[in-house]
């Protein structure tokens, strides 16, 4: 990338950090409905007084479960300030690379994203007693990173629709369930100790998908909102 196409891209990024700090798009959506359901999923827990080898086994698919839920239904919000007033024709006929503009709300998205995941994430394993060591931090990271990418590609295609915030977790699930399936299934190897994260395929899938998601984003964000 060029000098000035690095200078662009910055621009662009200082851009969304202000748009999303300003307004909180999807970052306090996300943040407080992953909340809510974490505690709902405690009172749950609770009152079905289950044994901490059992809240142990569950806490991976809540886990990840609060997270597509509440991620998905608020990565909607994150498209909206590009889409109202049509601020993104401006874009589409200026000479800025939607790739840069897509990357630029990928690195933001899943930045936020991370940081709305902390803290149910730790409230959540306190509750069901798991101890989260630094892979499954990485491995968070990485699952985040490609849902983002997924979610900020779709979402165009969900913006006009009355049933936005509908729309957008019909068409993304099916392409995130095996996100959901191996970062279940990585969690449980390391929390119950039954084998080498490396060895595990799910590893290798999570990886390929957090090079493929955002690798289709970067070609096709401007034919979504075409």
């Amino acid at each position: 990338m060029s000098t000035h196409g690095v200078a662009l891209f910055g621009r662009i990024l200082q851009k969304d950090l202000r748009l999303e700090f300003r307004g909180g798009q999807f970052f306090l959506p996300q943040l407080s409905l992953s909340l809510l359901l974490t505690f709902l999923c405690y009172f749950g827990i609770s009152s079905a007084f289950l044994a901490p080898p059992d809240r142990l086994r569950i806490f991976p698919s809540l886990l990840w479960l609060i997270f597509i839920v509440s991620a998905t239904v608020s990565s909607e919000r994150a498209i909206r300030g590009e889409t109202a007033l049509r601020a993104i024709d401006g874009l589409l006929l200026s000479r800025a690379p939607l790739a840069l503009v897509y990357l630029s709300k990928l690195l933001v998205h899943s930045l936020l994203s991370f940081v709305a995941f902390i803290p149910a994430t730790l409230l959540l394993a306190e509750f069901c007693e798991a101890h989260l060591t630094s892979p499954l931090w990485i491995i968070s990271a990485a699952v985040i990173f490609a849902h983002s990418a997924l979610s900020l590609l779709l979402a165009p295609l969900s913006i006009s629709s009355r049933m936005q915030v509908v729309l957008l977790p019909l068409l993304a699930l099916p392409l995130l369930f095996p996100l959901y399936l191996g970062a279940t299934e990585l969690f449980l190897t390391s929390l119950l100790a039954e084998g080498e994260l490396v060895d595990s395929p799910w590893l290798r899938v999570i990886a390929c998908l957090a090079v493929l998601y955002p690798a289709l984003g970067a070609g096709l964000f401007r034919d979504t909102f075409s």
